[in-house]
């Protein structure tokens, strides 16, 4: 019987393993970056009905919160819309005056964004004009009831988006068009 020495040892071959380099592997990560740099850029992150939609929401809220605070600390405040957004007053019962809420806090004056605008509308839907500085046409009292009024929030294309609407009971709704 005739054994050879390599019979049940394996052969050591050489073999040819393929896979990335370094170099390639960096650029694949590259393409991909560029190519996922240029999804994000391709939206529209600046778009005017969403930020319409954000600033109905935001001033909704804040109307409910300024009602709410009129109620808990038993004075009266106001809303009043300036050229580029819109501020909160709160009435002194001692001077009679209405002074503009401090610069920090929710109730803090608000800077609306460029592609957004608000309009106060009347019952019969005709466009109110601004008022005199620190009276306004929105006031809610330390009673809970406010005077009713309708807030439109015009978007960039310039169509109503979102409708803010105060009924005298104290309740905000906010209604929204869909097209």
């Amino acid at each position: 019987m005739n054994i050879s020495r390599n019979r049940g040892t394996p052969h050591k071959t050489r073999c040819k393993c393929t896979g990335l380099t370094l170099f390639e592997l960096l650029v694949v990560i590259a393409i991909i970056g560029i190519a996922s740099t240029m999804i994000v850029v391709s939206f529209n992150l600046d778009d005017p009905d969403k930020n319409a939609r954000i600033e109905a929401k935001r001033l909704a809220n804040l109307i409910r919160l300024a009602i709410d605070e009129s109620i808990i600390t038993g004075s009266n405040t106001g809303l009043e819309l300036t050229p580029d957004g819109y501020r909160f007053l709160h009435y002194e019962y001692g001077t009679g005056n209405r002074q503009a809420l401090e610069a920090v806090g929710a109730l803090r004056p608000r800077t609306l964004p460029e592609s957004v605008s608000l309009e106060l509308i009347s019952l019969d839907g005709a466009t109110l004009p601004s008022t005199d500085a620190l009276h306004p046409r929105m006031v809610f009292l330390s009673s809970g009831e406010i005077t009713p009024f309708q807030l439109s929030v015009i978007n960039g294309y310039g169509k109503e988006d979102q409708r803010i609407i105060g009924k005298w009971d104290g309740s905000v709704v906010l209604e929204t068009y869909n097209d």
